[in-house]
């Protein structure tokens, strides 16, 4: 195979994992605009905590991220 990459999906995906506060949420939301200005046909998908910080980080950012329960 000589190291050859497996071709990219058509369109290319990314999943973003971040929660907490927005120290983490808006650099994944700040990614997946510029993988987007890049190449339109990026489809970016989140997931995040069910804090109702992260929901109102979210929001903001005009991102609806699937949502998984955090325990305390």
């Amino acid at each position: 195979m000589g190291g050859a990459f497996p071709a990219p999906a058509d369109p290319p995906r990314a999943l973003f994992a971040a929660g907490g506060t927005g120290g983490h949420i808006w650099p994944a939301v700040a990614v997946s605009r510029a993988l987007k200005s890049h190449d339109p046909r990026w489809q970016c998908h989140f997931v995040g905590g069910d804090r109702p910080v992260e929901a109102e980080v979210y929001a903001a950012a005009g991102v609806s991220p699937a949502v998984i329960h955090v325990p305390p």
